[in-house]
């Protein structure tokens, strides 16, 4: 009986409506609800659980709980539907208006044929996962926090499902394109870093309920019903929530963890957001307008969102962008071949095939001088990849082993046994330089005389 619903002779089906009626009158509030809002403007608060029809007439109804009741709902008197809100409980309404609904006809015990059963709803609701629809650049996905400390990744491709509770990671210079089918898109720009704790799409009201944390970085979220069909994105980001229903809305992290920017850059009325605070009332932002989400503030400010217009155009060509070449062209000048005064463990050769003295290493060290700092300039090249430039001055070389806090930082970018040290043991010169509107960074060796010439004399690059 669990499983199935057993069905009464028609000739109880008064007396099973007045009981049904007093009970869903009188029984407490469910938690969870769908709002149904019906064409003389009635907001009915309830739980879909998915549609029907009439054997006997042909009607289409809505399947609704109501505090534990199965009803119908006539689909003919209903105008739209919207998620839930965070004040809005099932069965909140008021005795008057749920008995005038039944007087009317359009709220109804749920019928069944004579003797039969009935097998249980399909749920409504379902876990999904979003999908990648386009990825320009690199994306990856990490399990949990601790994957992304010991660099366990999963690299994105086009296709490829987001599942929630899993955090993404779009490399600098990337964008990224994730698709809710038949409702919208998300657009993450480079540098960002996001985790989608809870995707559910809702089969009855065409709806996606999106929760999310936005730890760093740039979103945008557009929601486009296809063809003539109504749904509703409820996106909670990091605890502010609000329900797009056609427009869009672009977030983006500010200083400090937990605070957003919020801007309503295009849509047809105005959105509604809400705080899980208690007796906060909801903040009404207008197309053009920034929400800046502050969690130690009390009261959030809206105003006027100068980038809004600055997002409209982004997204609109969106498709059109591509990543920036990072190929460096250097004019390199090769030095002229210079004779060393010889050395007991070091032969006088070109700076390029200078051979590391293996008394000095250990383990031996097999690399060439010129191997050795090539492996340092490819570091730097792929330092500057993650996060944008090279390290700065004053971090030196010790940027690509510590991350200093550099957004887009994923090393180490050097293997803990590449010498730190030439083979007359002086350390590495980093040197970052500007040359033709272009900026340059290399490493080199003092070289035999141990001083530092700036790059001329016997210094090696």
């Amino acid at each position: 009986m669990t499983a199935q619903r057993f069905v009464i002779r028609l000739s109880l089906r008064w007396i099973r409506f007045v009981g049904w009626a007093l009970c869903l009158l009188s029984a407490p509030p469910a938690t969870r609800a769908e709002i149904v809002i019906l064409k003389d403007g009635t907001r009915l608060h309830c739980e879909i659980q998915g549609e029907t029809r009439s054997p006997d007439t042909g009607i289409q109804y809505y399947q609704l709980n109501i505090n534990g009741s199965l009803i119908w709902l006539a689909k003919s008197a209903v105008d739209r539907l919207e998620p839930s809100t965070p004040v809005a409980p099932a069965g909140s309404e008021n005795p008057e208006l749920m008995k005038r609904l039944i007087q009317e006809g359009t709220l109804v015990p749920a019928p069944a044929e004579t003797l039969e059963f009935v097998q249980p709803l399909k749920p409504a609701s379902q876990t999904f996962s979003l999908r990648a629809a386009d990825i320009r650049g690199w994306a990856y996905l990490y399990e949990n926090e601790a994957a992304i400390e010991e660099r366990r990744r999963i690299p994105l491709q086009a296709g490829d499902p987001v599942p929630q509770g899993q955090i993404v990671q779009v490399s600098p210079n990337t964008r990224m394109t994730l698709e809710m089918p038949g409702l919208g898109k998300i657009g993450l720009y480079g540098g960002t870093r996001i985790r989608f704790n809870e995707i559910i799409y809702n089969r009855a009201i065409k709806s996606y309920k999106v929760t999310a944390r936005l730890d760093r970085g740039r979103i945008w979220i557009q929601v486009q019903p296809e063809g003539p069909a109504e749904g509703t994105v409820n996106l909670n980001l990091n605890s502010v929530t609000t329900n797009i229903q056609n427009g869009l809305l672009y977030a983006e992290t500010v200083e400090k963890i937990g605070e957003l920017d919020l801007i309503y850059a295009e849509g047809r009325k105005d959105l509604n957001f809400w705080r899980n605070r208690p007796g906060e009332a909801p903040y009404s932002v207008s197309t053009g307008q920034v929400l800046r989400v502050r969690p130690g503030l009390n009261r959030l400010p809206v105003e006027p969102a100068s980038q809004a217009e600055e997002v409209r155009k982004n997204v609109a060509h969106w498709a059109e962008w591509q990543p920036e070449a990072l190929a460096v062209q250097l004019d390199l000048v090769i030095p002229p071949l210079i004779t060393f005064p010889s050395y007991r463990a070091l032969p006088a050769l070109h700076p390029y095939e200078l051979i590391l003295d293996q008394s000095l290493v250990i383990p031996a060290e097999t690399r060439s001088l010129g191997e050795i700092l090539a492996e340092y300039r490819k570091a730097l090249e792929t330092y500057k990849f993650h996060t944008g430039r090279y390290p700065a001055p004053e971090h030196g070389l010790d940027a690509l082993v510590k991350s200093y806090n550099i957004p887009g930082w994923n090393g180490p970018y050097i293997p803990p046994e590449l010498p730190r040290r030439d083979v007359w043991g002086s350390e590495f010169v980093y040197e970052l330089f500007t040359e033709n509107n272009r900026q340059y960074a290399g490493v080199r060796s003092k070289g035999p005389n141990r001083e530092d010439d700036k790059g001329l004399e016997d210094d090696i690059r």
